[in-house]
């Protein structure tokens, strides 16, 4: 990424962050002002206030905090199901999980990894969309967010 950023390179290339794993912090320097990340998670800025909820919940509960990314999935998927499962009462079959699922009121506060969540009838997967964000310069880069959530 170096030598192109130096042989003049486009002026916008993206790359999906979370392809990146954890090594999205080391993009050169040099090409961070071409570079834009599809970033599909809840920005570490917003994460930490729906986090110490998490930590909050953990500490009272005498959990240690292990990995808090996994933790905070861990408890929007629980919240997500028992709520699910109340609703239910006694009739549990698959698709009617779903259609419970589908017609419940939005838990923000409860989903600490992605910012909107929505799971509709014939949909595989909850989180659609992502951020555009850049990274700032400096030994330790931020997320500066380019665009609000997209949807596509």
């Amino acid at each position: 990424l170096e030598r192109w950023a130096e042989a003049g390179s486009p002026p916008a290339v993206f790359f999906a962050a979370s392809l990146l794993g954890e090594k999205w912090p080391m993009l050169p320097e040099t090409a961070r002002s071409s570079v834009f990340l599809a970033y599909p998670y809840r920005l570490p800025q917003e994460a930490r206030t729906i986090n110490a909820v998490v930590q909050s919940w953990l500490k009272v509960r005498g959990i240690p905090e292990i990995d808090l990314d996994i933790q905070a999935r861990m408890y929007a998927a629980v919240w997500q199901f028992s709520s699910a499962l109340m609703m239910m009462k006694t009739d549990f079959y698959r698709d009617y999980l779903l259609d419970v699922l589908d017609m419940m009121n939005d838990q923000t506060y409860a989903v600490a990894a992605y910012p909107r969540l929505s799971f509709g009838q014939g949909q595989r997967y909850a989180a659609k969309g992502c951020y555009i964000v850049q990274l700032t310069a400096g030994p330790r880069p931020e997320l500066v967010p380019k665009s609000d959530w997209v949807v596509h």
